[in-house]
This record gives structure tokens, C-alpha cells and sequence, in this order.
């Protein structure tokens, strides 16, 4: 294992414990809802590089918003801090923010033709470093003039998100259909994704309060869907009792906002306190369950951004033709212990 990748492991597991105690203590951030527009004006942001922050990012900085009862959700680092002639307060402890880069590097690698025989050639090969940077948002920092804090708070929405690209329903619903999985709407109270037929159940899209509502919902059925073995190959529970369910209806719920977040679309998930305290109490003391879900929910935006929002209809729908016709060689009898599973339920 790579010391980029000890470290990537250390931060996720860091976000979890987070997470966990505000599963503990009810604060969770998306219990709380919100419109497209609150999303826009309250998005974790760094005002000075215009980055809206997405991702396990997002994930970590609006728990420790709702925590520490920040008003803002804008954050600086220590340096930008200090150029707006500034300074962190005493004692505050700063947050970690997480990225990527990659170390392009040629090397020769020994392949075979199509007879048999060696040669060597040169490949491109890129290796990802995990980097860390450290922020503060901007309630714990001194030295600001009111004019200065009023244009901090005023940009996210004056200037960085007119140029970012927010999703309209008519997207979420392309994203829907790029997934090629059945999507039947029958009236009534349940949603749920059943793997056995790989289909998710709605209820008719009227009866839900609002848009925002609808799509949510979609987008946690989605979320359980790309664990069928066609795609991520998850476990699914299977009763309400287990571990295993309650870290499935985990994993689908930080997607469904996580992608809501990213995708700027409104967010409203209805009973959620009552799911939330059925984690506390099935995770109880399962904090490994817990890591696992929240790299498992990242894993989900990861796989749908590849396969749901970047190619089009018609591809997809060839591809899951194909991987159907996969599993069906795979032998009856997968298939017969598949089709004893019962539904996932919402």
C-alpha cells in the first residue's frame, strides 16, 4: 500500500468518525432542507480561488458548518487569511480539504503481439497522489472589515455560480434514463429498487410535495441500483434488522445528497429522521460499517458521473444488453439465489 493511499485512507476514516457523531447527535447536514436557491447561496465554497467544494469535501464541510453553527459556508486558508490582512483566531482548529494530482511518468513496459513474441514499449503511466490543503471558514477568522466579509459571503453567488453549470430536472431525468435501468411509477406510498428485476418503484410524480422531493428520492433508488452485480456488486441486506441493510440505505443516502449537491438541484428526503435513527442504532459501535458506506457513496457519484453523465442513451443502453447477457452465462444457479432476495426498500 502507498503512502498516498495511507494517507487517503486515514482522511476518509477521519470524515466517518465525524459523520458518525452526528448520526449520534441527530445533525446531520441534509436533514435540514433546502431549495436550489438556498443550495446556491450556502454551497461550501473557497470565494478567493471561486472553488465550490464537491464530494467527500462537501461531505465533511457542511457537518462541521451545522456543528460549530458557522453562518457561512465560505472557508480560506491560513495565507489568504493573512493577505486579506486577517488572521485566524487563537485556538481555532482548522479543516482538511482533500484532492488529487496525478505523476505522469513514461516507463517501458514488455507486452506480447498477437503471436506470441516480446517487445518493449514505452507507456504513459499516471499515478495519483493524494494531496490534503487546510481551510478555515471564515467565522473563525479576525481582522475582517464588514466590507470584506460582505464581499466573501457575496461572491458564491455573484460570481462563481452564474458560471457553473447546474443541473436542470430535465438532466436529472437524462441521467435517469442513461442508467438503462426500468423506472415504473405506480400509485401509492412505496419507493424502492427491486435487484431481483433491477427496476426501482416510484410513486406517481404528483404526489410527491415538490420536485426537489422526486429527484432525491430518485436519485437514493439510483444509488441502490449501481450495487447490482452488473455494476459495483454490492451486498444487499435484506431485513431492517441487519447491519447490512442499514449500511446499504447509508451508502444510498450521502449519494443521493452528495449528487443533489453537486448537481444543484433542490433536496428533500421525506421520514428521513426516522432512517437516521435507524443507522445510530444498527451501526451502534460499527464505525468500520461506516467508513465502508461513506467510501462506498463516493465510489457511487464516481460511477455514475462515468456512466450516467458522459455518454449517451443509446451507449448505455448497449452496454447493459451486453452485461445482461454476461450474467446470464453465469448459471442458474446465481440467478435462482438472486431471485429469492426481497426488495430494497426506501
Amino acid at each position: 500500500m502507498s503512502k498516498s493511499f495511507e494517507q487517503y485512507e486515514k482522511y476518509i476514516e477521519q470524515i466517518a468518525e465525524h459523520f458518525y457523531k452526528a448520526i449520534q447527535e441527530n445533525n446531520v447536514p441534509w436533514e435540514r432542507e433546502w431549495t436550489a436557491r438556498e443550495l446556491q447561496e450556502g454551497a461550501a465554497h473557497n470565494p478567493i480561488t471561486k472553488t465550490v467544494y464537491q464530494g467527500m469535501n462537501t461531505l465533511s464541510l457542511d457537518t462541521l458548518k451545522l456543528e460549530k453553527g458557522y453562518a457561512s459556508n465560505a472557508w480560506l486558508t491560513y495565507k489568504q487569511a493573512k493577505d486579506l490582512g486577517a488572521h485566524v483566531r487563537k485556538g481555532e482548529k482548522s479543516a482538511a480539504i482533500s484532492f488529487f494530482k496525478f505523476d505522469i511518468k513514461t516507463e517501458e513496459q514488455t507486452v506480447k503481439d498477437n503471436e506470441g513474441k516480446e517487445r518493449v514499449e514505452e507507456k504513459e503511466v499516471r499515478r495519483p497522489i493524494f494531496k490534503q490543503s487546510y481551510v478555515f471558514n471564515i467565522d473563525q477568522i479576525d481582522g475582517l472589515s464588514q466590507e470584506q466579509r460582505k464581499e466573501l459571503m457575496g461572491i458564491i453567488k455573484d460570481e462563481i455560480l452564474p458560471t457553473k453549470q447546474f443541473a436542470t430536472h430535465e438532466q436529472c431525468e437524462k441521467i435517469l434514463q442513461n442508467s438503462g435501468i426500468s423506472i415504473r411509477h405506480i400509485p401509492g406510498e412505496k419507493a424502492y429498487y427491486s435487484p431481483t428485476q433491477d427496476e426501482i418503484t416510484l410513486p406517481e410524480k404528483v404526489q410527491f410535495k415538490n420536485e426537489g422531493a422526486y429527484y432525491s428520492t430518485a436519485l437514493h433508488e439510483l444509488g441502490h441500483a449501481t450495487g447490482h452485480e452488473s455494476r459495483l456488486d454490492r451486498k444487499f441486506g435484506h431485513d431492517r434488522r441487519e447491519q447490512e441493510y442499514a449500511k446499504e440505505e447509508l451508502r444510498a443516502e450521502i449519494y443521493s445528497y452528495l449528487q443533489a449537491k453537486e448537481l444543484g438541484i433542490a433536496f428533500n428526503l421525506q421520514n428521513h429522521e426516522s432512517y437516521v435513527k435507524s443507522w445510530a442504532r444498527n451501526l451502534e459501535n460499527q464505525k468500520e460499517q461506516i467508513v465502508e458506506a461513506v467510501k462506498d457513496a463516493v465510489k457511487i457519484v464516481s460511477y455514475v458521473k462515468e456512466n450516467y453523465m458522459e455518454r449517451s442513451q443509446e451507449r448505455t443502453k448497449e452496454l447493459t444488453l451486453e452485461q445482461k447477457k454476461e450474467l446470464a452465462i453465469k448459471g442458474q444457479a446465481r440467478a435462482m439465489a438472486a431471485h429469492a432476495a426481497k426488495s430494497i426498500s426506501r
